[in-house]
């Protein structure tokens, strides 16, 4: 079992602040962003501290299945309709680029931790459309 500790807020003290809880245990996961201490809500940039190196390994592994993609020329009415197609038809979940301050034709997509069987079957979900 592990700890995950959001620490968005611990820059924002009177004092001293108090140590990273990653560094306090092996089980311990600290997530921190700039976007509320920094006053910089905009800038997406945050992180996540482990002292526990396979664990850290498995994240960034994790981190390495994300991706970024567009889809040229498609309107907003044709990419709601192809979200929700995905949704209800596929049971397949992307992030519209509206959640990252990009185009309505792009979106995230992430593979997660699957096996190689997983991501072909998602990838010809796409290929169905």
């Amino acid at each position: 079992m592990y700890l995950l500790f959001d620490e968005t807020y611990r820059d924002i003290t009177y004092g001293k602040p108090l140590p990273v809880a990653a560094t306090l245990s092996d089980k311990a996961i600290s997530v921190c962003s700039m976007s509320k201490s920094w006053g910089v809500p905009g800038i997406r940039i945050g992180w996540l501290v482990t002292k526990n190196q396979s664990l850290m390994d498995m994240f960034i592994a994790a981190k390495e299945q994300i991706g970024i993609t567009g889809i040229p020329g498609a309107s907003e009415k044709d990419m709601q309709e192809f979200y929700e197609r995905l949704k209800t038809k596929y049971k397949t979940y992307v992030a519209p680029g509206y959640w990252f301050k990009m185009p309505t034709n792009y979106m995230r997509i992430g593979f997660g931790w699957t096996t190689p069987e997983d991501t072909q079957k998602g990838y010809s979900v796409f290929q169905k459309q």
